[in-house]
């Protein structure tokens, strides 16, 4: 993040603080509870969101050397991503060209040099290309040239692999000016510090609304993230449908800011949030960099995956409680989110509301029926 932009954003947190207000929308609004109930309205998701937009599969740290790879099929497309020998990615589907098996079962691993199918050995080189079978004598149709891996789209930005499951494209420049920020913060040199995978009884859009409004943080977090940050001011920012939150310190007040503003420095007095649209989740302090991102496994069932980044040098004396604190404030979210999501499946009252702080919510239920829009498919 440039240093103009840190002090456009410490400049609105001291306009609030002094007038005591915070950034929102003009009015409260509405929202149908049944859109995380609605089988109909999953499906169009899975298509608009989940197949053709940017999903983070993994990190750059797990992709150190050529034949390294990340396979992920929480999207309902089994993806495989490896380095390739001069320091780029590839991904394909992770499906053998042959009967249709997956390549590979393990989440991480390393390819030496050739991909084997365990079924019938098919065999591909990292670059996806088909080099050889048994008995080719049976498969004289079969041009070598021809079936190779399906490939996907990748891209490697802030120390996160970003793939597009099917047809689709990256999302616009929105995405593009938040990505470049991240890596402004040094993300790429990042470590992995630990990860988490936890499984929700929850539509998987609460836990992207969990992480867009500071509202609960001092009430459901007292004892987590709530000495943490103040519920009072947070500045919310749109660039299409990718947000980014400034949870500001509960400490911070005007008195807190350097006299020089060329020295002032948002991580010194909250967190940022940033949300790549459609499932992306990254709060980035001075100590970590937590990305999290959230994939619908039913209508009311989601499987949360959490990294937690360090910087580099800094793995050995990472304080645990810190981020032991942070999924403690995930699985909080969690806990209040399923009664809702069982509610919303049984209740004929269905009309819920959303007050002028929570806008982001607005934005992003916005967001995701745009998309859904866009595709022609229902609801």
């Amino acid at each position: 993040m440039d240093q103009h932009t840190q002090i456009q954003l410490l400049e609105r947190a001291k306009r609030h603080l002094e007038s005591d207000t915070t950034d929102a929308a003009a009015a409260a609004t509405r929202f149908d509870a049944r859109i995380y109930a609605d089988e109909q309205r999953l499906a169009a998701e899975r298509v608009a969101l989940f197949s053709r937009l940017p999903l983070v599969v993994g990190c750059s740290a797990l992709l150190k050397q050529p034949g390294d790879y990340i396979a992920n099929d929480w999207s309902g497309t089994p993806i495989l991503v490896c380095r390739q020998a001069d320091g780029s990615l590839k991904a394909f589907l992770n499906v053998c060209r042959h009967r249709g098996t997956r390549l590979v079962s393990e989440k991480t691993g390393h390819i030496d040099k050739f991909l084997v199918c365990r079924y019938h050995a098919w065999s591909y080189d990292t670059s996806g290309h088909l080099r050889a079978l048994p008995c080719p004598g049976y498969f004289n149709e079969v041009k070598k040239e021809e079936n190779g891996l399906w490939e996907l789209r990748v891209v490697e930005r802030a120390g996160l692999v970003f793939v597009v499951p099917e047809r689709g494209e990256f999302a616009g420049p929105g995405w593009e000016q938040y990505a470049t920020e991240l890596e402004g913060f040094g993300l790429a040199d990042y470590q992995i510090y630990a990860s988490k995978t936890v499984f929700g009884k929850i539509n998987w859009k609460m836990m992207i609304e969990a992480n867009q409004e500071s509202y609960h943080i001092n009430f459901l977090h007292r004892d987590t993230a709530g000495p943490r940050f103040s519920s009072k001011v947070s500045l919310f920012d749109t660039l299409g449908p990718h947000t980014r939150t400034l949870l500001l310190h509960k400490q911070f007040s005007t008195q807190s800011l350097e006299p020089d503003s060329a020295a002032w420095r948002v991580l010194d007095h909250g967190d940022l949030v940033y949300f790549l649209f459609p499932n992306t989740l990254i709060l980035l302090s001075t100590l970590a960099a937590h990305v999290l991102t959230a994939f619908p496994q039913g209508v009311d069932r989601s499987v949360v995956q959490g990294v937690t980044l360090v910087p580099n040098g800094t793995l050995e004396r990472f304080p645990r409680p810190y981020y032991e604190k942070y999924w403690a404030t995930i699985l909080e979210d969690i806990s209040v989110s399923e009664p809702i999501q069982q509610a919303a499946s049984t209740s004929t009252s269905t009309e819920l509301w959303l007050g002028a702080n929570e806008c982001l919510l607005a934005h992003f239920h916005g967001a995701v029926r745009r998309a859904i829009e866009t595709t022609g498919q229902v609801r």
